[in-house]
């Protein structure tokens, strides 16, 4: 984020988007570009705006400046504004980029229209710095790409699309091409693209450019893998100035196994010190598994292996070299395969240079029980890692923006930091995917257009649920089109029951229900579906919610008078009065989810007084199937109280046994183990346990909490991002009563379960 100067709004830039000539516009390439420049002073500032594709690392004076882009779409590139004025000395600078385009090989979260970069100055007196023939290009021959499949049989057939990893020639390198001193007198100019264009100008190329919505990601310094295991005798370990060295003989293929300790993501170091004509692989993982794909303990490494993608490395044994990934990688287990030529190789430490969100964790849930203190700190690291230019739904497999996962992984973050970027910028990235028939993307910014129906419903519930905690209307004009006509889409599919069949596309709605999704396909005629039904009078009622703060009111009656149509609609076509439950369809009595009862129950039209019991019997002893599974217990979870949402965190505390430090996919042998839509232990624990919830579209924190088996609980949370906005809360269970201290920061109240609104700090009993 950061402003941008008037002269660059509603016109063409004076910088152009560059490339190296010769270079495939749109095949795999990596290019280095550097611009020399003398300053007889350094300025207060010199702020500069940048941009490439698919993505770059910037440097000035060889010190590291920023990566990037932030993931957007060709009618909305991002770029990153950065002050380079720390970063200069007078005299002789240097700024210089690495960028690369990984073509067809590129995660599936990067939309990309070619190589290239740009980057412009702020200021018009700093213009002489813009990109373009002044400045040196090379075509790096270093990079190649290790290209895996989505299904991948090397992966166990798992779906992955997280991009390629790389191949590194050390011997092709240019080292030192970030420094000042680096000989570039052989390099040609730069090749010109085009002039740089934002938003609203014509432009013969299609990236539009537009600032980026969210921070700048926090990088940290390396910090040290330990060694987690050594296979053979084969690796001298021995303790250098800067931490481990570790030394192999000539001739050998070895193994070694190192462990972050926790789940991490990140650029991965590597320091090699000699080694001429060995190869070193990098191979990364969440856990270790057996031959058959099985996962256990999460610490324990004896007969486990590591199956994983993997970068390689060749060196060339000329010095002290490291290596670093041009993308960030997640795991918490690397395993190093040496295989060492003529010359032993020797290396220096293994670290991690961690990438994230950059706020401060101000939250905190305390409480008498450490299991409970456990589910809370690994579902808050969870979201924290799940936390970076945008929300991602998993690190390792996909890195994409789930529309489904993000509606329950923004509410938890939001309860989590109080921030609000994210989120928003996440429904205008939703909103940008519109297609004309009328639906939303099921996932974007995302190169491949997918489509799941039930998402676009959840669409609609998560800008609803925006606008009541942050109490931004601002986004409504901007997205209204997008909520219009994904209501519209769906009111005109409903069928002569008045009620909606299963859907088109991939249609998901949580994982266990694909087989009962798949036996609705063979069904001919009729496919009318409950929880679809279900789906959209919960988006409908959201829909709804927001009428009085719409800037166009032109649906909104229509909406009030279909919600009523279609919630008498599906308690006539799905309630079986004789088993007192919901059919999946009207004439299969057999058919009866736990996903049909859990979306019934919630969108109440199950009788009032069975929808609690319908809960339990769905989301905590599975009595249906298909069972429900992570994803679609949130959404019982938010309904349950008392004895049984206690009850519910039974998942969390089998993966805190499992020694997980995140939080899963599924709650068998997941696939991916940073799942943020699991995450939602932070928001029942602080909304639900301490009964901190914020009033919809006040600023007013209702007090109700529900200790259930604990005895003290101690929350303190962020209202807005900043140690200025903390809400503070303990409540202690004396006898017969729990005494409540609460105390809300300046500019909020808090609701006391008597009636009572009250501002500061406050006591009571219960």
């Amino acid at each position: 984020m950061g402003e941008v100067a008037g002269r660059l709004i509603g016109r063409e830039w004076p910088a152009k988007w560059i490339t190296v000539e010769g270079v495939d516009p749109f095949g795999y390439s990596v290019a280095i570009f550097r611009r020399h420049f003398d300053l007889e002073s350094v300025p207060d500032h010199l702020p500069v705006h940048i941009s490439a594709d698919n993505g770059y690392k910037l440097y000035v004076n060889g010190r590291f400046v920023g990566f990037g882009p932030a993931h957007g779409d060709l009618r909305n590139w991002r770029f990153e504004t950065y002050d380079l004025a720390p970063y200069l000395v007078p005299g002789q600078n240097l700024i210089a980029a690495i960028v690369w385009n990984h073509g067809e090989f590129r995660p599936m979260a990067r939309i990309s229209h070619r190589h290239g970069f740009i980057l412009q100055p702020d200021q018009e007196e700093f213009d002489f710095l813009a990109s373009g023939s002044s400045w040196r290009a090379r075509s790096l021959r270093s990079y190649y790409p290790n290209a895996y499949q989505d299904n991948d049989p090397r992966l166990g057939w798992q779906y992955y699309v997280a991009g390629s990893t790389e191949t590194f020639l050390s011997s092709e390198h240019p080292w030192g091409w970030q420094l000042p001193g680096f000989d570039d007198n052989g390099w040609p100019e730069a090749w010109v693209i085009d002039a740089g264009a934002p938003i609203g100008v014509e432009s013969h190329q299609k990236w539009l450019l537009t600032p980026r919505t969210t921070p700048l990601q926090r990088i940290s310094e390396p910090t040290e893998l330990k060694v987690g295991r050594i296979y053979g005798q084969d690796v001298i370990v021995t303790q250098g100035p800067r931490g481990n060295v570790y030394s192999v003989d000539p001739g050998r293929d070895v193994r070694l196994l190192l462990d972050a300790g926790e789940l991490v993501t990140g650029f991965p170091t590597l320091d090699f010190l000699k080694g001429s004509g060995a190869e070193v692989r990098l191979a990364y993982a969440e856990a270790l598994q057996d031959a058959s794909g099985k996962r256990y303990q999460r610490s324990v490494t004896e007969d486990l292996e590591l199956v994983g993608v993997e970068d390689v490395v060749r060196l060339d044994g000329l010095g002290a070299r490291r290596y670093e990934p041009l993308l960030p990688r997640s795991f918490r287990w690397i395993e190093l395969r040496i295989l060492t030529a003529d010359e032993p190789v020797e290396f220096g430490s293994v670290g991690i240079r961690r990438v994230g969100f950059p706020t401060e964790f101000l939250t905190t849930f305390q409480c008498d029980d450490a299991a409970w203190n456990g589910v809370f700190k690994v579902s808050a690291r969870t979201l924290q890692l799940s936390a970076q230019d945008s929300f991602i739904s998993d690190l390792y497999w996909e890195r994409m923006q789930y529309v489904g996962d993000t509606h329950i992984q923004a509410q938890s973050w939001h309860v989590l930091t109080g921030d609000g970027s994210l989120y928003k910028n996440a429904i205008l990235d939703f909103a940008n995917s519109l297609v004309p028939s009328g639906l939303i993307q099921s996932r974007f910014p995302a190169d491949l257009e997918q489509f799941s129906p039930a998402y676009a419903l959840m669409f609609v519930r998560m800008v609803r649920d925006y606008v009541a905690r942050t109490g931004d209307t601002s986004v409504l004009p901007i997205v209204q089109r997008a909520l219009d006509s994904v209501v519209m889409w769906f009111m005109d599919r409903l069928n002569s029951r008045g009620v909606l069949e299963v859907q088109p596309y991939l249609d998901f709605v949580d994982h266990p229900y694909a087989e009962r999704r798949s036996e609705f396909e063979a069904i001919t005629g009729d496919r009318s579906s409950c929880v679809h039904t279900c789906l959209l009078i919960n988006a409908l009622n959201a829909y709804g919610q927001l009428g009085p703060y719409l800037p166009h009111q032109h649906l909104v009656q229509t909406v009030s008078e279909r919600l009523r149509a279609v919630k008498e609609a599906a308690f006539k076509t799905f309630w079986d009065s004789e088993q007192g439950l919901f059919r999946d369809h009207p004439d299969r009595p057999d058919w009866t989810s736990g996903q049909a009862q859990v979306a019934a129950a919630t969108a109440a039209i199950a009788p009032a007084d069975i929808r609690a019991e319908l809960f339990r019997r769905a989301a905590i002893e599975n009595e249906f199937s298909p069972k429900v599974d992570l994803y679609m217990r949130f959404f019982a979870m938010q309904r349950m109280s008392g004895e049984m949402l206690f009850d519910a965190f039974g998942p969390w505390k089998q993966m805190l046994n499992m020694g997980m430090t995140a939080c899963a996919e599924t709650e068998n042998n997941p696939r991916s183990e940073c799942h943020p839509w699991s995450a939602y232990p932070v928001q029942m624990m602080i909304e639900k346990i301490a009964g901190l919830r914020r009033r919809p579209f006040t600023n007013i924190v209702e007090v109700n909490p529900d200790l259930g088996k604990l005895n003290k609980v101690r929350v303190v949370m962020p209202m807005v991002p900043g140690r200025d906005s903390l809400l503070e809360f303990k409540a202690e269970r004396k006898g017969n009563t729990v005494h409540i201290v609460a105390e809300a920061p300046q500019g909020w109240a808090l609701a006391l379960p008597d009636g009572r609104i009250v501002e500061g700090k406050t006591e009571f009993n219960l």
